[in-house]
């Protein structure tokens, strides 16, 4: 029998919440009129979203049973009838793609991304000149309203939740290329290794952003010393949160998103 399963919003994504506001003029009535009692209830799960890189890790999704979340890295037919729907992958047996799982249950340790393709993951160890890690962060609106979306892109120390000092920050900046996608992604806060970008189109149910980049280089004239100097830091990560913010009265525009700024609000 197939599972019904059921997709979450991620994990990091901030949902914003409009509070209903109500306001009462005062008139002399000459009529008792009718009492009318409106009632308004909230779903903090009427927004939600999913931030996604499948070049860097494969995954495609992320799925929720029974109040847990599972990656999925592919759908495939289990079966031999055509009428029935496909069913997810949450990883291969020792990454074999030949021993797909398919049952929550079997996920162990030894289930892993199929290591027969290569992602950025894999290309982001042993940076030197001239290689090219791929990295393509995306937004994807899992609810059924449309939405305005913002991702927080933060250098910060491997391991760490800490930003780069701005030493630091230079020594990456002089040999790393991040290919920005500013077509449709606006930067409106550049803080020292800390970037805020807002995607300038409203997000429909159950589409997906572009990506905001796609590639991070390393320079091939970057010398030695200053692959060196990276190094000796223990390399950097790119720590990225996403954040969805529902559309209508005061937002319905990107420039009334843009004014309400003050919205975009991501955990430290």
């Amino acid at each position: 029998m197939k599972t019904k399963y059921k997709k979450i919003a991620l994990g990091v994504a901030a949902i914003a919440v409009c509070a209903v506001g109500i306001s009462s003029t005062v008139a002399f009535l000459i009529t008792k009129t009718d009492e009318k009692i409106n009632t308004f209830t909230f779903s903090s799960s009427a927004i939600s979203a999913q931030l996604l890189e499948p070049d860097w890790d494969g995954i495609k999704e992320y799925i929720e049973i029974d109040g847990e979340s599972y990656p999925v890295y592919d759908y495939i037919d289990d079966d031999a009838d055509a009428s029935t729907p496909m069913v997810p992958v949450f990883g291969y047996k020792n990454g074999d793609p030949r021993n797909p799982v398919t049952e929550v249950g079997s996920i162990d340790d030894t289930v892993k991304a199929d290591s027969s393709k290569t992602y950025g993951i894999d290309e982001a160890k042993g940076m030197i000149p001239g290689k090219t890690a791929e990295k393509n962060p995306l937004v994807r609106n899992t609810c059924d309203e449309d939405e305005w979306v913002a991702l927080k892109l933060t250098f910060v120390y491997s391991g760490t939740k800490n930003k780069l000092s701005a030493a630091d920050l230079a020594k990456v900046n002089d040999i790393i290329t991040i290919n920005y996608n500013t077509t449709d992604w606006e930067l409106i806060t550049d803080d020292s290794g800390m970037m805020v970008y807002y995607y300038n189109s409203k997000l429909a149910p159950g589409t997906d952003t572009s990506e905001l980049f796609s590639t991070v280089s390393v320079s091939y004239s970057a010398t030695n010393e200053q692959i060196k100097a990276l190094e000796d830091i223990g390399g950097f990560s790119l720590r990225i949160q996403g954040f969805a913010a529902q559309t209508g009265d005061g937002m319905n525009t990107y420039d009334e998103f843009k004014a309400n700024s003050s919205i975009v609000t991501f955990e430290e």
